[in-house]
């Protein structure tokens, strides 16, 4: 069969990890949209298509394009949210282009949206990026003839060599469309699923690129929620669900219409959010629901910290917020949920007594929690603060360095992570790893915990060799 598109994502680990396995939510997305324009799509998920058992990733990905060329289909598209599979993408692009050079390679997601120029600069495998959701760019393209040169300029948010139609569409309701579950090959051989009920943040913290593909927080609308709900239970399995909504309680009234329609299924789910946007109400009503982890972007503990992140403004914000990740605590202890607190101190700015309110605030949250449930544990996730492309830190880099703050590298490097190493003249980069180190110890987590984690975490991407 020939197709107008097949999308590719980069394939996971193969099962070394006693991780799960989950499709691309990207793909499926932007699949189902235009499935639904009336595009022919085909959805190819290596992870479950080809053995990925002991593969060598070069080999592999060799393999992979002569597949993608096999499908026949009239555009390639790649789904590239991080460097690690935006690595994957510009070395699966390289071998489709050895083996049929005229097929149109398109790269998408945020990490292709934040380094669009560069990709096109050097990867010249790669054809066209698009910025922004991908919807309308790839619909437009789409409809260009069967045969004749794809009308580039009529692709909102498309850059590609000669040109760029700035005109980026950010996603509205309007778009939104069921999932198509007939694009998911094999079904059966996922563990987790990943799924939206809403996009967005209209919060803008420093370290976040987040608003560059959805500034501003939108509902899914029920109908489409609903019907997804049960295109995933009809395939009776009991999938864990990741709820990747970036704010899940910002409107409490989608965590009523989510709890209802989860409820009566055998899913369960983790969600992530902030501590000042979920309610204690709301983790009893989530615990009903099915829900055995949350993930709150705590990020810090220490009012300097807070302050410099863009999380809190004065003492009074401050104290709303620290306030609210005990209280969230407690009723997770009283719930059964099993609380992660994402951690990024040391951030620009820290000093050792950041580094110190931070922690004892820490070790605060593992007591509340332990004296109400000390059977259940929390996790403490320590993350380097990261300087991703687009992100008032990345953008507002100069005057972070003139303060004395050092990095990990500069932008050239388009297929590599940015951290801050230095954040003062007291915080380097031993005594940010003496910290996480510190972090780590206080991990309570039960055995219970650690199964949950398993059962809900995807296994990480196969790596590959640019060179």
């Amino acid at each position: 069969m020939n197709y107008d598109i097949v999308l590719v994502s980069a394939p996971l680990k193969a099962d070394d990890t006693h991780l799960g396995l989950c499709p691309s939510l990207s793909n499926l997305t932007l699949g189902s949209y235009l499935s639904r324009q009336g595009a022919s799509v085909r959805m190819f998920d290596p992870s479950v298509e080809m053995d990925t058992a002991g593969a060598a990733p070069n080999p592999f990905l060799k393999e992979l394009a002569e597949r993608c060329v096999e499908m026949k289909s009239r555009f390639l598209g790649i789904s590239c949210l991080s460097p690690v599979d935006g690595k994957f993408g510009a070395v699966l692009a390289r071998e489709v282009k050895k083996l049929k050079y005229e097929l149109p390679v398109i790269m998408g997601g945020l990490w292709a949206t934040t380094y669009a120029p560069q990709i096109l600069e050097k990867l010249p495998e790669v054809d066209a990026v698009v910025k922004g959701p991908g919807e309308l760019a790839m619909e437009a393209l789409i409809k260009t003839p069967d045969g004749s040169i794809p009308a580039w300029d009529s692709a909102p948010g498309l850059i590609w060599r000669g040109g760029t139609n700035s005109e980026i569409r950010h996603y509205t309701v309007d778009l939104a469309r069921p999932l198509d579950m007939s694009l998911l090959a094999k079904p059966e051989s996922y563990d987790i699923m990943v799924y939206m009920s809403s996009r967005g943040c209209p919060y803008r913290c420093s370290f976040c690129s987040e608003p560059i593909m959805f500034p501003s927080y939108i509902d899914e609308p029920l109908d489409k929620v609903t019907a997804d709900i049960k295109g995933f239970n009809a395939f009776n399995k009991s999938y864990f669900f990741w709820i990747c909504d970036p704010l899940l309680g910002f409107n409490p009234g989608r965590v009523d219409e989510l709890c209802n329609l989860l409820e009566p299924t055998p899913f369960h789910f983790l969600l992530e959010t902030r501590v000042d946007v979920m309610k204690p109400a709301m983790v009893e009503q989530v615990a009903r629901a099915g829900c055995q982890l949350i993930y709150f972007g705590l990020e810090s503990g220490a009012f300097r910290s807070l302050v410099e992140l863009k999380k809190c403004n004065d003492r009074a914000q401050f104290e709303r917020y620290i306030n609210g990740a005990k209280s969230l605590t407690e009723a997770c202890a009283r719930n059964g949920i099993i609380p992660m607190f994402g951690v990024m101190n040391p951030i620009p700015g820290d000093r050792k007594e950041d580094l110190d309110e931070c922690f004892h605030f820490l070790e605060e949250l593992v007591s509340i929690s332990s004296g109400i449930n000390p059977d259940l544990g929390l996790f403490l996730l320590p993350l380097q603060c990261r300087l991703d492309m687009g992100s008032p830190f990345q953008l507002n880099w100069p005057s972070l360095e003139a303060r004395g703050m050092v990095r990990s590298r500069d932008e050239k490097n388009i297929f590599g992570d940015m951290f801050v190493t230095r954040t003062s003249s007291e915080v380097g980069y031993e005594e940010a790893e003496a910290f996480r180190d510190k972090v780590r110890s206080l991990w309570t987590p039960s055995r219970n915990a650690m199964k949950v984690l398993s059962q809900c975490w995807p296994r990480p991407y196969m790596e590959v060799d640019w060179e």
